[in-house]
């Protein structure tokens, strides 16, 4: 027969957050260190050096994650969007509403930049062509 286990709403939080800390570390990749050094002699044999490859494929790993962690941001700059639309129409002083949309504008302007550079990099290093052996 089974136990039953009873334990407190603090204690179950508690054990929440050790398996999402787990789950994190366990995404982290135990084998990225393998994949590095196998694109670092991928990169040797190509002729373009063991280092310059190995960490083309940490930057890759990188910029990857940052676009995994960045899905919840994608839902805050459509709200920071939506914003925009809704303080535009509003019937309020003219340099307060100029102050607001400039302050909005510039936020997205700099996650427009951000999303942007994070693209250029990932198809540069796409362009490598890291998983090919030629």
């Amino acid at each position: 027969m089974k136990k039953i286990v009873r334990i407190s709403e603090e204690q179950l939080t508690t054990l929440i957050n050790r398996v999402v800390v787990e789950q994190d570390n366990i995404d982290e990749g135990i084998f990225d260190p393998i994949t590095d050094f196998t694109t670092g002699i991928k990169g040797a044999k190509r002729g373009y050096g063991y280092d310059y490859f190995t960490h083309v494929s940490k930057l890759n790993r990188i910029v990857n994650k940052l676009k995994k962690l960045d899905l919840p941001n994608e839902r805050v700059i459509n709200e920071l969007n939506s914003l925009h639309g809704k303080v535009s129409s509003l019937n309020i002083p003219k340099d307060r509403k100029d102050e607001l949309i400039k302050n909005i504008g510039q936020t997205l302007q700099t996650w427009k930049w951000y999303t942007t550079s994070k693209e250029t990099i990932i198809k540069q290093i796409e362009s490598l062509n890291l998983k090919s052996w030629k």
